[in-house]
C-alpha cells in the first residue's frame, strides 16, 4: 500500500459557518478590522469593513476606537439603517 492510500480521510464533525451561502444581498455580512493604521487628521486608527457575501459589496468606515458600543452604532448607521438586519453577520 501506498502512504497516500493508507491515510484516511478527515471526517466531517459538523456544521461549519464557512459554508453559509447568501441567497440575497446583505442577508450574510462579514465585519473585520485593519488595526493598526497611522493617525488621521481627525484621529481615526482603525478601519472598520463589512462585506456582502451575497454581491461582495464593501463598506468602509474609519473609527478612532473598537470598542463594542462604537461598532454596534457603526453597525446601525452603516447596515442596518441601509439594509435591514442581516440574518448572520
Amino acid at each position: 500500500m501506498s502512504r497516500l492510500s493508507s491515510k484516511s480521510l478527515p471526517q466531517l464533525k459538523g456544521y461549519s459557518p464557512g459554508n453559509v451561502l447568501a441567497e440575497r444581498p446583505f442577508q450574510v455580512v462579514s465585519m473585520d478590522f485593519v488595526i493598526p493604521l497611522p493617525k488621521s487628521r481627525r484621529g481615526n486608527t482603525t478601519l472598520l469593513l463589512w462585506q456582502c457575501a451575497f454581491t461582495g459589496f464593501v463598506i468602509a468606515k474609519a473609527m478612532s476606537d473598537t470598542d463594542a458600543l462604537t461598532v454596534a452604532k457603526v453597525f446601525e448607521e452603516s447596515i442596518y439603517r441601509r439594509f435591514g438586519a442581516p440574518s448572520l453577520i
